[in-house]
């Protein structure tokens, strides 16, 4: 949940050092969602210091999956290269 951290930690320099000790860094799609959380999320996408992409699906009704919308928002602002980065890292990891 990178995407929570991001004013505290003073992101992306301490990614750098983090993603030197082998950390993978999931954002989730809420981030997506609201402006200022957007551009840094597709920064941080566009870096690639994002490996997976989640929800923060507690239930349906307060906080539902919402994945397909955050991808297409990706899209639309990045095009199609950096999911299917993202998607296949994820893939690669499950096989592992």
């Amino acid at each position: 949940h990178v995407d929570r951290y991001r004013e505290r930690s003073q992101m992306p320099r301490y990614m750098d050092t983090l993603l030197e000790a082998g950390v993978l860094f999931q954002c989730n799609s809420a981030a997506f969602f609201t402006f200022s959380t957007r551009r840094w999320a597709l920064k941080m996408i566009k870096k690639g210091y994002i490996h997976f992409l989640g929800t923060d699906t507690h239930n349906m009704a307060g906080r539902p999956p919402n994945l397909p919308q955050a991808i297409q928002i990706i899209e639309k602002k990045l095009g199609k290269e950096p999911l299917q980065t993202i998607f296949q890292f994820t893939a690669d990891m499950l096989k592992k």
